[in-house]
């Protein structure tokens, strides 16, 4: 969740928040207590690759509904908090399952970030071996959030029986609208990543140098080769290695309950919302959609630190957040009648007011779009330069700026959606 960090980047991450956040924030009472842990189960997926998992279990005979967790980036990886994540679960009355996917950490296989190919198939599996358990009763929901929201799609594409419910968040089906900035790669984010992964944990970044020409030879130049980095790199374009690394089909497959999340400075937000939109108005059943639109980024840091880059949340985003999962959950996989989405499908926090609200529609009936206007008198081209934003759009005749474009000299750039605002 806020582990996603590559290569070496983790080890920047403020170790003192990591090491505070020993709890999920809510505003829960435990149901239960925490039980046993049945660490490193060897689940075999029908090809024979053996997959490491860790459940979780509350404390008494059950059996238990079951929150499943597949990721690339280490169960008990500290800077993942799943350990953490999973003990919400628990004291909530769940069994919480969390899995290496294949290829990585402790898992066997060949990691392929082929959603198709690989994490279909292996979520059904997963999900099958669950409903097997003695401790499960059968009842399953997936959580995750980026790459472990794209295996929760992967588990609902996979249209296993058990499957009631899934939470899929910072992310998309359309893996090329996710990954893609009209026709760009976000080298920053996506092309590290990719780098990375080409590992059984992570790949050292160390040597890389985003200045090197041409870029798509940027992770040879460094001694850190990636296949999937190179694939990236020759398909700019919605092309067929895009619809293999997908799961479009979900999109009109799906019909299970989805509660799509995000947060408003997620570098993902936009394609999160696409996807609610589409599925909520064009699925065989289009009452179960719903959306949450949180404060955070990509990591979302409210919950550790209560802003957003530098702007600051109020306290107690998180909590309502987690609280929302659980009662999602609650409604579609415990089976209890708690009233969840009965005020609106969609569930949002205004920035500035620093509040939730509920809509049935997006945007929010009685929404007023505002036009705010790029002006400067000719000079807005330097970092002191005299740009602005204005409410009052430009004269009939104003000053013109431009800059001179040289690959060997980039302009750089700072977004407000980020992914590593805890680097």
């Amino acid at each position: 969740m806020f582990g996603e960090q590559t290569g070496g980047l983790e080890a920047q991450k403020d170790k003192h928040l990591v090491a505070a956040y020993d709890r999920i924030p809510s505003n829960l009472a435990d149901r239960v207590a925490a039980g046993p842990v049945l660490s490193d189960e060897r689940v075999a997926m029908r090809d024979g690759t053996h997959l490491a998992t860790d459940v979780y279990l509350p404390q008494g005979d059950g059996p238990y509904p079951a929150v499943l967790t597949r990721m690339p980036y280490g169960k008990t990886e500290p800077y993942c908090f799943m350990p953490v994540i999973a003990d919400h679960w628990v004291r909530q009355g769940y069994a919480a399952v969390v899995q290496d996917v294949r290829g990585k950490w402790d898992s066997e296989g060949l990691f392929e970030p082929n959603l198709a190919a690989n994490e279909v198939p292996d979520a059904y599996d997963t999900i099958d071996w669950i409903a097997g358990q003695s401790w499960s009763n059968g009842r399953v929901g997936m959580w995750g959030e980026s790459y472990f929201g794209f295996t929760s799609y992967a588990g609902a594409v996979s249209g296993h029986p058990a499957l009631v419910c899934v939470a899929p968040g910072d992310i998309s089906l359309d893996r090329y609208k996710a990954t893609m900035r009209y026709g760009c790669l976000q080298v920053n984010t996506v092309g590290t990543w990719a780098i990375s992964m080409t590992d059984q944990t992570y790949q050292d970044l160390s040597g890389l140098d985003y200045w090197h020409l041409p870029m798509a030879e940027m992770a040879n130049a460094a001694g850190a080769p990636s296949s999937y980095f190179d694939e990236l790199m020759a398909n700019p374009l919605p092309s067929p290695f895009w619809e293999d690394h997908s799961v479009l089909e979900g999109y009109d497959s799906i019909t299970i309950p989805v509660l799509h999340w995000g947060g408003w400075y997620d570098n993902y937000l936009g394609p999160t919302i696409a996807d609610w939109r589409y599925m909520a108005t064009n699925n065989a059943v289009t009452g179960n959609q719903h959306l949450l639109i949180g404060p955070g980024d990509h990591e979302n840091t409210p919950d550790l630190n209560h802003r957003v880059g530098i702007l600051p949340v109020a306290d107690g985003t998180g909590a309502a957040r987690w609280d929302a999962f659980a009662a999602f959950f609650d409604r579609y996989l415990m089976g209890l009648d708690n009233g969840f989405g009965a005020s609106g499908p969609i569930h949002f926090y205004t920035l500035g007011s620093d509040e939730w609200r509920d809509a049935d529609v997006w945007p929010p009936t009685g929404t007023t779009l505002t036009p705010i206007y790029l002006r400067s008198s000719g000079s807005a081209n330097t970092a002191a330069g005299d740009g602005e934003l204005s409410w009052e759009g430009p004269g009939d005749v104003e000053a013109h700026d431009s800059f001179d474009y040289d690959p060997a000299d980039p302009i750089t750039e700072t977004l407000a959606l980020d992914c590593w605002s805890l680097a």
